[in-house]
């Protein structure tokens, strides 16, 4: 598992901010095997159930998931990423979102 906290700013407000995550993000999410729920503001990435169930239970024991916040400040909104990714999907969002 790979730690991801990361901080990015999106020039507009909350919701385009969330739908530029969803769009770019998402898909390559799902394909690592996540799925997406909105929660308070901020959107969560969290294993799907997968058969086995004990595949899927251990995803979840180990902590797997990441949650991006949104806070707007003006023209802009600060979009926090944090959580915890496989090897595959800690690649998919650093790439989606340009990182390193």
């Amino acid at each position: 598992m790979n730690q991801i906290d990361l901080t990015m700013t999106v020039h507009g407000p909350a919701l385009e901010a969330e739908r530029l995550v969803r769009d770019q993000v998402g898909p390559r999410l799902d394909g690592a095997g996540l799925t997406s729920r909105q929660r308070n503001g901020a959107v969560e990435y969290r294993p799907k159930f997968a058969v086995p169930a004990v595949v899927w239970l251990i995803r979840r024991l180990q902590g797997e998931g990441v949650t991006f916040t949104f806070t707007e400040q003006g023209p802009v909104t600060h979009v926090l990423v944090h959580g915890k990714l496989r090897d595959r999907a800690h690649a998919e969002v650093t790439d989606a979102l340009g990182g390193d």
